[in-house]
């Protein structure tokens, strides 16, 4: 009898330990809470250059010197390259002298000539009269012999000492000449000196002015006396020639037609010669007319413009950097020959950099420019960086068959490098305040989704409504409620209203 009561207890121990088992399931749970979630893509992307620029000359020549390498780190300004100078220098010279003479002239025109240059002019217009003069004396020789063939040898006579006297002043002219340039020449000495001390300070624009002044007076001398050197030897000239013919006619009468025809050329020769002096004298000493005025003024600004470029062909010679930023190449060598527009240096900008990433149509639409997005930059190890999107493109890559994206990012210490690659994450949705789960909380995600919710000793199968889902978390739109607490581990098994034990 005790046995049997003793194998039916035994037996009552083991139902209960049993059904106990069969009811009780262990689990893991989390609780449903309330936050802010979103849904974000990662796109793998690659850095590029803020700017890549190719630096080419504007003009050609030989190059002198190239004053960077690559790697180097650059300002804007900072010279490259140089090209020799030494024609273009030549060539600014010759514009800007070309210039003082248009202004000269402009200014004589507008304002009149000054007593120097009247006296130039008025010591032309003598010497053209002086050879009108002697041009007409040979002529009355010859007519005068050609009429009275009777005494040759007075005119001979006569002739000799004309010519006499035209030698000796010819010599005096000679003489004052070269008295006029050693004076102009010390002068000139003593400007260019007393100039260079001016600019310096070392003495005052009186002493200056009065030693330009002696400088202005040696060069109208020296004017002068070679207009009187040109004047004597215009009269020996026609002194030498008057002889000559007299001579040949004495020696040689039948000869004495063809000198009279000749002397008759030569004074109308001299006659022009003479009104076209007298002309400019008068133009002096009036004044140019309303178009030679413009004429000069335009011939001011074409001088001008000449100059402007050659000032501006001397500045090309030297390449400046037009941004700061670092050398990735150089393509010349000094003493190479390079052509206009020839590209010589490649400057990159790493003050920013740009991560340029290829997405598929559904993010496209779900981004827009200025939106800030988390980069990763796989190089470093705390590589998270802020970036602002700045270009999308509108049309496919054909390559990729993806969107083009340029996210702009700070590199004010130039650690980023083109060719680096990067992780970018796109927002393309955002809850806020929203019931949020883990996401393996969830069974038969891509179909009827659903959860279990632990009611006191058992579980409850409720389906739900998902949202924004991202790769660890979800949103639940409806079908529980905050604190909900659910099963993360062992829902596998579960059967609506199973019993379970909470084991974590």
């Amino acid at each position: 009898m005790k046995n049997k009561i003793g194998i039916f207890t035994i037996l009552i121990v083991l139902l209960i330990n049993t059904v106990s088992l069969a009811q009780s399931i262990p689990v893991r749970v989390v609780e449903a809470e309330l936050k802010d979630l979103a849904e974000i893509k990662v796109v793998n992307g690659k850095i590029e250059p803020y700017k890549s620029i190719q630096i080419s000359p504007e003009i050609g020549g030989i190059i002198d010197e190239v004053n960077v390498e690559v790697g180097d780190f650059v300002k804007k300004g900072q010279s490259l390259i140089v090209f020799d100078q030494d024609n273009l220098k030549a060539q600014l010279k010759q514009a800007e002298a070309a210039v003082e003479l248009a202004q000269a002239n402009l200014d004589m025109l507008e304002n009149g000539a000054t007593p120097e240059e009247i006296a130039q002019v008025e010591a032309s217009y003598q010497s053209a009269m002086a050879s009108f003069e002697g041009a007409k004396t040979g002529l009355e020789i010859i007519e005068s012999i050609y009429h009275d063939k009777s005494d040759y040898k007075q005119q001979l006579t006569s002739s000799n000492t004309q010519l006499e006297s035209g030698r000796k002043q010819l010599s005096i002219a000679d003489e004052q000449l070269n008295q006029a340039r050693v004076a102009y020449n010390q002068a000139s000495t003593d400007y260019e000196r007393m100039k260079t001390l001016y600019n310096e300070g070392a003495i005052t624009r009186k002493e200056f002015e009065g030693v330009e002044t002696q400088y202005k007076n040696a060069q109208s001398a020296l004017k002068t006396a070679e207009l009187g050197k040109e004047q004597a030897q215009i009269n020996y000239n026609g002194a030498l020639e008057s002889y000559q013919i007299v001579e040949d006619v004495y020696q040689n009468p039948h000869s004495l037609k063809q000198q009279l025809d000749n002397a008759r050329t030569q004074l109308e020769v001299a006659r022009a010669n003479l009104q076209t002096a007298e002309a400019n004298l008068a133009k002096v000493k009036k004044g140019a007319r309303e178009e030679e005025r413009r004429s000069a003024r335009a011939s001011l600004k074409q001088s001008q413009a000449s100059l402007e470029l050659a000032r501006i062909q001397f500045e090309n010679s030297v390449v400046k950097s037009p941004n700061q930023g670092i050398i990735s190449a150089v393509n010349v060598e000094v003493g190479e020959m390079l052509g206009a527009g020839t590209p010589v240096i490649n400057l990159v900008d790493l003050d920013q950099v740009y991560v340029k990433v290829n997405v598929n149509a559904d993010t496209l639409t779900r981004i827009k420019v200025g939106d800030q997005v988390s980069v990763d930059l796989l190089a470093f190890k705390d590589g998270i960086s802020q970036g602002e999107i700045t270009n999308i493109s509108p049309v496919i890559d054909q390559q990729a068959q993806a969107y083009p994206v340029k996210i702009l990012l700070d590199n004010e210490d130039n650690k980023i490098y083109g060719g680096m690659f990067a992780d970018v994450s796109f927002i393309l949705n955002r809850a806020e305040n929203t019931v949020v789960i883990p996401i393996n909380a969830v069974l038969d995600l891509d179909g009827n989704p659903y959860v279990f919710a632990v009611d006191g000793d058992k579980v409850v199968k409720k389906e739900i409504e998902i949202g924004i889902i991202n790769a660890n978390e979800l949103e639940v739109i409806d079908g529980i409620s905050p604190e909900d607490i659910l099963v993360i581990q062992g829902q596998n098994s579960l059967q609506n209203g199973d019993l379970v034990e909470v084991v974590d």
